[in-house]
């Protein structure tokens, strides 16, 4: 995209499936080019890690007060960098962007600069279309910190939240004459509809049978089994949010993660669950007690994590598309 400019033939993979954010700054920084692309793409994502590590322990200091230990420092951090699909953040995509923007966009929503909020909402708009998790989340803060709030200006929120897909959609429309265009590209690139529950269901079957039948590859099952675990763990999260009257989080774990399925595959399960995983381990990581029983659990946990990664990144340079 950023030596060649987009493409779009209906029916067929087309680049606009990829919005347009990462590879503009990609190519500002890296003076169209003259500074080798790749190395200022990595130095794009890094920074923007950097950054999300930065807000999810700020988001985690406002959402518990006097409850923030620097073991909770410590998992906060490691969490984000040792998920089994965090490898993706030192690689060519746009994922690190938009994990920043939208825990960035979180964590000013609640500090109520909602103007700084919603623009930070409209850049991840601009970066992949599960950047409306940022939009709807920040809308539904809004709407609990503000008992009286302007329609009006609820409305201007909205409208800055989702500009950056709005322009995107308005550039599609002016040269390709089809604004959804990026929607159809992505089912050309082997995205299936389905509903998230559903495909949950049935996706445990398929895991089950191909089990019993070896029809499979160990590494793909391996892959196929840990976005089960994935997608099983979020409704989890999901139904305790709800319970402690966390619906914020829910939204931005139904957005980020059961939306793209309606454009998207339940092997990318994984990538989209990096989206949410911040503000979740902001919320949910300083309510563990600090012990040193806890230390030795996590600490386990965070290596076994990393591990997995490891594995998984091994098999998507071989080529494996399920963890795509």
């Amino acid at each position: 995209i950023i030596e060649q400019g987009y493409s779009y033939i209906l029916g067929n993979q087309s680049s606009v499936a990829f919005f347009l954010l990462f590879s503009i700054l990609v190519k500002i920084i890296s003076i169209d080019g003259l500074i080798p692309v790749r190395a200022m793409s990595l130095t794009l994502n890094l920074a923007a890690i950097y950054g999300t590590c930065y807000y999810a322990l700020a988001l985690a200091q406002k959402l518990h007060p006097g409850k923030y230990a620097r073991l909770h420092k410590l998992l906060i951090v490691l969490g984000i960098l040792t998920f089994p699909a965090s490898f993706f953040y030192v690689n060519f995509y746009a994922d690190a962007l938009l994990v920043f923007f939208v825990t960035s966009a979180v964590y000013y929503a609640f500090d109520k600069n909602y103007i700084l909020a919603f623009a930070l909402a409209g850049l991840a708009s601009a970066t992949k279309f599960t950047g409306i998790a940022a939009v709807l989340t920040c809308l539904f803060i809004v709407a609990v910190q503000e008992k009286k709030y302007n329609l009006l200006k609820f409305a201007g929120y909205a409208a800055l939240g989702a500009s950056g897909l709005i322009l995107y959609m308005m550039y599609l429309g002016a040269n390709f004459k089809n604004p959804l265009s990026y929607i159809q590209a992505q089912q050309a690139w082997g995205r299936n509809s389905s509903f998230f529950a559903i495909s949950l269901v049935n996706e445990l079957r398929t895991v089950v049978d191909d089990l019993q039948n070896s029809t499979v590859s160990k590494s793909f099952e391996f892959a196929r089994i840990l976005n089960v675990v994935v997608a099983a763990g979020a409704l989890i999260l999901g139904v305790i949010a709800v319970r402690k009257r966390q619906f914020w989080l829910l939204i931005l774990i139904l957005v980020s993660i059961g939306v793209p399925l309606l454009s998207g595959s339940f092997g990318s399960i994984m990538r989209y669950a990096l989206v949410p995983l911040p503000a979740l381990l902001a919320y949910f990581v300083p309510m563990i007690t600090p012990s040193k029983k806890n230390t030795i659990i996590f600490t386990g946990v965070v290596c076994v994590s990393f591990i997995i990664e490891v594995i998984l990144y091994l098999y998507f340079i071989k080529g494996s598309v399920f963890i795509a």
